[in-house]
Parts: C-alpha cells; structure tokens; sequence
C-alpha cells in the first residue's frame, strides 16, 4: 500500500513537469543552440557559415580559431577531437 500510495504522490509532483516538457520543440532547441554557437566562432570562418553578421576575427592571434567565450577581446580554442 505504501508503495502505492508513494508512486501516485511522485507521479502528482512529476506530472506538470511531464506535461510541460512536451510543449517543447526540441529539434528547434537543438537548432537554435548550435547556431549560438556557431556565432561564437573565431578565426577563419568556412563559407557555409549560418550566421550572417559574423566574418574573420581574431586573425592576428598566436593561434586563430576558437570560440568567444564572453570575456572582452578573449576567445578560448577548444578542440572538440
């Protein structure tokens, strides 16, 4: 009986979770985080760059390449291999 009466109690707090969670796109959530990003990019940016406003930065660095990673005029390389 306890078990019971303590799996209707968690599905009664986890439900409006669950139910809010569906409302989710998460093709577009996962779309629009890639996109932020690929805006982050530094260095030399390839041709099929998505983000319109974003060229070639940071070129005169020791090491072009990277990603801003919000401090002013600083970008980290991450090698993502």
């Amino acid at each position: 009986m306890f078990k019971l009466a303590a799996s209707l109690v968690t599905f009664a707090l986890l439900a409006p979770a669950l139910a809010s969670a569906q409302r989710y796109n998460y093709n577009e959530v996962l779309e629009k985080s890639l996109l932020f990003y690929e805006a982050q990019r530094s260095g030399y940016l390839p041709d099929n760059n998505r983000v319109e406003w974003r060229r070639d930065s940071a070129l005169g660095d020791l090491i072009p390449g990277g990603y801003y990673d919000g401090r002013v005029n600083e970008h980290c390389r991450v090698s993502l291999i």
